[in-house]
């Protein structure tokens, strides 16, 4: 009996710092964003291409890019930079940017959600940001009209690699009016269709992902070649 008192103990133990956790990374992330939405960031961009130019930070590893998409790494983390071509030519075209994430993730996994905007040089710039959490492993989505980012994180890195999205974007230039010269309607629905299937060639993290997404949308969102 002394035994099964200890082990329920040890579990309510657990049970208490798992939500404590949680508890914490909302606190932190709502001070993140309250602290950092208004800060005008002043920096030399280094890194340059065609549709965009940005300052990556020393401790951001990047692993892979090609015109639209930028992997990096960030301690035992991962993270993807797109340029967002739905929202840059809907915005151009029509004046609308629609806040909203893409249907891939599960939302029972949804454990925070964040709709705001941080401030630029010349407008408050509206964003979404969602975590999704599958026991250990944390799915980041932070989306603005010009660029969507998403994360792989334990919980020690959730609150910084959202720092350094939320860096990443306030330091960027896309290029907007040459996104809407060389891309059509055309391009943003197959541009759209491939985003999962990036994940499996920059994000191989053993099937982790997988844990994150609607049941059998892999199966519909396969790009036919």
């Amino acid at each position: 009996m002394i035994k099964m008192k200890k082990i329920i103990l040890v579990l309510l133990c657990i049970l208490l710092v798992s939500c404590q956790r949680s508890f914490d990374i909302k606190k932190d992330l709502n001070d993140l964003f309250l602290n950092e939405k208004d800060i005008e960031l002043k920096t030399r961009k280094n890194n340059y291409a065609d549709y965009i130019d940005y300052y990556r930070p020393s401790d951001i590893f990047e692993i892979d890019s090609d015109d639209l998409s930028y992997s990096f790494k960030y301690n035992n983390s991962s993270m993807i930079m797109n340029i967002n071509i739905a929202g840059i030519i809907n915005n151009h075209f029509y004046n609308v940017y629609y806040q909203k994430d893409e249907g891939f993730f599960d939302h029972s996994k949804l454990i925070y959600e964040r709709n705001d905007t941080y401030f630029t040089e010349i407008e408050d710039e509206p964003f979404i940001y969602q975590l999704y959490q599958d026991n250990d492993d944390y799915l980041l989505y932070f989306a603005t009209r010009y660029l969507i980012f998403y994360g792989l994180a334990k919980a020690e890195d959730i609150v910084p690699l959202t720092s350094k999205m939320l860096f990443l974007a306030k330091s960027s230039n896309v290029k907007e009016d040459l996104i809407v010269a060389n891309y059509s309607s055309k391009d943003i629905i197959d541009y759209e269709k491939k985003q999962v299937n990036l994940f499996e060639t920059t994000m191989p993290v053993s099937g982790k992902l997988d844990e994150f997404l609607i049941d059998n949308d892999k199966e519909a969102l396969d790009v036919e070649e």
